[in-house]
C-alpha cells in the first residue's frame, strides 16, 4: 500500500464516521419525544455536534495530506497536515469513550427510558444503538491513521519519503 492510499482509507474512514455521528446527532436531537424538556438531549448533543466538529477538521486535514501527497512539490506537508488530523481523532477518541459512551452517560441514558417510558424508551433505545454504531468506526478510523502513518515512516511512496529527507537535510 502507498501513502496515498492510506491516506485515502484513512479519509473514508473518517467519512463513515462522520455520516454515522451526523445521523446520531439528528436522532438525539431531532427525533426526541416532544414531551417533556430532558438536560441529558442537550448534553448528547452537544457531545456529537462537538464530535462531529473534530471529525470534519480530521477530514480536512487528511485532504490536505492527501492533496500534498498527490503533489511531489508539497510532499513536505504530509507529515504535518496528517498530524492535526490525527490530533483531531484522538481528541474525538477521548471525548467519545471519556463521555458519549462512559458507563455513567449510558446508564443515564437507559435510566431515562426507564423511568419516562413510552416514546423515551425508544428513544434511549435507538441512541444507544447509534452510539454502538460509532464505536467499531472510530476503530477503523484508528486503525487507517495508523496504517497511514507506518506507510509515510516507511517511505513506501517515493516521492513522499524523498521530499521529506531533502527537506529535512534542507533545514
Amino acid at each position: 500500500m502507498s501513502v496515498l492510499q492510506a491516506i485515502e482509507e484513512t479519509q473514508k474512514s473518517l467519512q463513515s464516521l462522520n455520516e454515522e455521528l451526523q445521523s446520531l446527532h439528528l436522532m438525539i436531537v431531532e427525533d426526541k419525544p416532544l414531551k417533556d424538556c430532558v438536560l441529558l438531549v442537550d448534553q448528547l448533543g452537544n457531545t456529537v455536534e462537538d464530535l462531529t466538529g473534530w471529525c470534519e477538521e480530521a477530514i480536512l486535514q487528511t485532504s490536505l495530506a492527501r492533496r500534498a501527497a498527490e503533489a511531489e512539490s508539497d510532499c513536505h506537508k504530509v507529515g504535518p497536515a496528517f498530524s492535526g488530523a490525527h490530533e483531531k481523532l484522538l481528541q474525538l477518541d477521548q471525548r467519545f469513550h471519556g463521555d458519549l459512551a462512559s458507563y455513567q452517560r449510558i446508564s443515564e441514558l437507559l435510566a431515562l427510558g426507564y423511568e419516562k417510558k413510552g416514546e423515551w424508551t425508544d428513544w434511549s433505545e435507538t441512541v444507544m444503538s447509534g452510539i454502538e454504531r460509532c464505536q467499531p468506526l472510530l476503530a477503523n478510523c484508528q486503525r487507517a491513521i495508523l496504517q497511514s502513518w507506518q506507510e509515510l515512516s516507511a517511505g513506501s511512496s517515493g516521492h513522499v519519503y524523498k521530499a521529506v529527507a531533502l527537506h529535512c537535510l534542507n533545514t
